[in-house]
């Protein structure tokens, strides 16, 4: 049983040292909210925090929606931050209570409240009988199911880290130990933050290593449940449009500088010709009877078949060295193939791209 009185002096003590604390009381901790009315302080929701004016005396100030300000544009963190560092100024100290992890959180103005805070994790209970999961509070109290348990928490880890998971569980086929390696001091904060790994020193343990295979479907299932769009998302499909278009154009030009006005039947391997009539068939150009009849045949190819093609027809660099065409495929295809399968897009693919989008620009740009 977590000490009750022990975590929740801690928390108090934590408040008035450094002022701004964060502390994510969740899924597996909501039964501990309660304990909250130990505090020597005033509850509040953000919106009546924000509506009236602070008290005269110091105050230690519990806001316990903390999570509102992800969701909602009334009650904005830049208006929060503001009020709160002249509350500060004044004497006042804040914990903010959230349902979800700090990186559940966009960057935004006014977001460095957040990522200055002190993050204050509670502790586990200790391990009653075989059922490594009655560390969490809430389980222990309310017999929740393991399952619902186990994706309970991670939707209220930011989707970086649960993409993060996914990729290392199930695409990688990492182990339990090897997961916690490849994982990010982020992810390892958030996942602490909702109870699923504990941190003794340097040493990081997953809190469900007994029932790892249901934490892997639980991972999968809320990975795949994903339909927010991210403030990035539109960038990376125009970023990848980009990219694909300026390396067809590329190869175009190269094909045509080789083959001249006949490119078009003699772009493409004997293996791919009737392949690519067919798809130009089912999709726009149903009359075509042959290559020569699409007006450009690399608009069908993936873009395997379209870097593929460069090297099949010894094209030369085309705008960029050797090995930066390896580290294009290497980079860029793989986040391609998600987007065209609608699957997950996170911030690192979105950098990534951005950032070979400027590569790719430069290299094929005509000079004027």
């Amino acid at each position: 049983m977590t000490d009750r009185g022990g975590w929740i002096l801690d928390l108090e003590r934590q408040a008035r040292r450094f002022a701004v604390v964060f502390v994510h009381l969740g899924f597996a901790f909501s039964t501990l909210r309660a304990d909250l009315v130990d505090i020597k302080g005033t509850q509040l929701c953000i919106n009546d925090y924000l509506a009236q004016p602070a008290p005269d005396q110091p105050t230690l100030h519990i806001l316990n929606d903390f999570e509102r300000v992800s969701k909602t544009k009334d009650a904005t963190i830049g208006r929060l931050r503001e009020r709160v560092l002249s509350d500060i100024d004044s004497g006042h100290v804040f914990i903010l209570v959230s349902t979800i992890s700090r990186n559940f959180f966009e960057p935004s103005p006014g977001s460095d409240l957040l990522a200055d805070a002190t993050h204050v994790f509670v502790p586990l209970d200790d391990p009653s009988g075989e059922d490594p999961l009655t560390v969490f509070p809430s389980y222990n109290s309310c017999g929740q199911d393991s399952s619902k348990l186990l994706i309970g928490c991670l939707e209220e880890v930011g989707s970086s880290t649960v993409h993060a998971l996914s990729q290392a569980i199930w695409e990688e086929g990492r182990s339990p130990r090897d997961t916690i390696e490849v994982l990010s001091k982020i992810d390892i904060e958030a996942l602490r933050g909702a109870g699923l790994v504990s941190v003794d020193g340097t040493s990081v343990q997953w809190t469900m290593n007994s029932v790892w295979k249901k934490f892997k479907s639980a991972v999968a299932l809320v990975s795949a449940r994903y339909t927010e769009e991210s403030s990035w998302l539109v960038d990376t499909f125009i970023d990848l449009w980009v990219i694909e278009r300026l390396i067809r154009n590329g190869i175009r030009d190269a094909l045509i500088a080789k083959q001249g006005e006949g490119w078009r039947d003699g772009c493409l391997t004997a293996g791919l010709k009737q392949e690519v009539l067919e798809r130009a068939r089912k999709d726009a150009q149903p009359a075509a009877r042959s290559l020569r009849d699409l007006r450009d045949p690399l608009e069908w190819l993936t873009t395997v078949e379209l870097l593929q093609l460069r090297e099949d027809r010894e094209l030369g660099n085309v705008g960029l060295e050797a090995y930066m065409w390896t580290k294009l495929r290497n980079a860029v295809v793989p986040i391609r193939n998600r987007a065209a399968h609608m699957r997950f897009i996170d911030a690192q693919d979105a950098r990534t791209l951005r950032t070979w989008r400027l590569i790719v620009s430069k290299g094929m740009a005509k000079p004027s």
